[in-house]
Protein backbone atom coordinates (compact mmCIF):
# COMPACT_ATOMS: atom_id res chain seq x y z
CA UNK A 1 0.00 0.00 0.00
CA UNK A 2 2.83 2.38 0.81
CA UNK A 3 4.46 1.77 -2.56
CA UNK A 4 1.23 2.58 -4.41
CA UNK A 5 0.84 5.85 -2.51
CA UNK A 6 4.49 6.66 -3.18
CA UNK A 7 4.00 6.16 -6.91
CA UNK A 8 0.87 8.32 -6.83
CA UNK A 9 2.84 11.00 -5.02
CA UNK A 10 5.47 10.95 -7.75
CA UNK A 11 2.81 11.31 -10.43
CA UNK A 12 2.07 14.87 -9.26
CA UNK A 13 5.34 16.41 -10.51
CA UNK A 14 5.24 14.23 -13.63
CA UNK A 15 1.74 15.37 -14.63
CA UNK A 16 2.46 18.95 -13.61
CA UNK A 17 5.54 18.96 -15.81
CA UNK A 18 3.58 17.60 -18.75
CA UNK A 19 0.95 20.30 -18.27
CA UNK A 20 3.61 23.02 -18.19
CA UNK A 21 5.42 21.72 -21.29
CA UNK A 22 2.19 21.43 -23.26
CA UNK A 23 0.96 24.95 -22.52
CA UNK A 24 4.20 26.91 -22.26
CA UNK A 25 5.85 25.00 -25.09
CA UNK A 26 3.14 26.19 -27.44
CA UNK A 27 1.67 22.80 -28.26
CA UNK A 28 -1.80 23.83 -27.05
CA UNK A 29 -3.41 27.08 -26.09
CA UNK A 30 -5.54 27.34 -22.97
CA UNK A 31 -9.19 28.32 -23.16
CA UNK A 32 -9.76 31.90 -22.13
CA UNK A 33 -12.91 33.41 -20.64
CA UNK A 34 -12.08 36.88 -21.93
CA UNK A 35 -9.45 38.80 -23.83
CA UNK A 36 -7.70 40.00 -20.63
CA UNK A 37 -6.81 36.43 -19.67
CA UNK A 38 -5.35 35.82 -23.11
CA UNK A 39 -3.21 38.95 -22.92
CA UNK A 40 -2.07 38.05 -19.41
CA UNK A 41 -1.03 34.52 -20.44
CA UNK A 42 0.75 35.73 -23.56
CA UNK A 43 2.63 38.34 -21.54
CA UNK A 44 3.65 35.69 -18.98
CA UNK A 45 4.69 33.27 -21.71
CA UNK A 46 6.73 35.85 -23.58
CA UNK A 47 8.49 36.99 -20.41
CA UNK A 48 9.09 33.66 -18.62
CA UNK A 49 8.19 31.02 -21.23
CA UNK A 50 11.58 29.39 -21.69
CA UNK A 51 12.33 29.24 -17.98
CA UNK A 52 8.95 27.69 -17.19
CA UNK A 53 9.31 25.26 -20.10
CA UNK A 54 12.66 24.02 -18.75
CA UNK A 55 11.13 23.77 -15.29
CA UNK A 56 8.45 21.53 -16.80
CA UNK A 57 11.08 19.28 -18.35
CA UNK A 58 12.86 19.09 -15.00
CA UNK A 59 9.60 18.12 -13.28
CA UNK A 60 8.95 15.38 -15.83
CA UNK A 61 12.42 13.93 -15.29
CA UNK A 62 12.12 14.22 -11.52
CA UNK A 63 8.74 12.46 -11.51
CA UNK A 64 9.97 9.70 -13.82
CA UNK A 65 13.05 9.19 -11.63
CA UNK A 66 10.89 9.01 -8.50
CA UNK A 67 8.53 6.46 -10.04
CA UNK A 68 11.44 4.35 -11.28
CA UNK A 69 13.05 4.49 -7.84
CA UNK A 70 9.79 3.42 -6.18
CA UNK A 71 9.28 0.49 -8.57
CA UNK A 72 12.85 -0.81 -8.29
CA UNK A 73 12.92 -0.50 -4.50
Amino acid sequence: MGQILGILGELIPLLGGIYIVVYFGGYRTPKYKNEAQKESFEKLRSKHGKKVFYLGIFLILYGAYGITRMILK
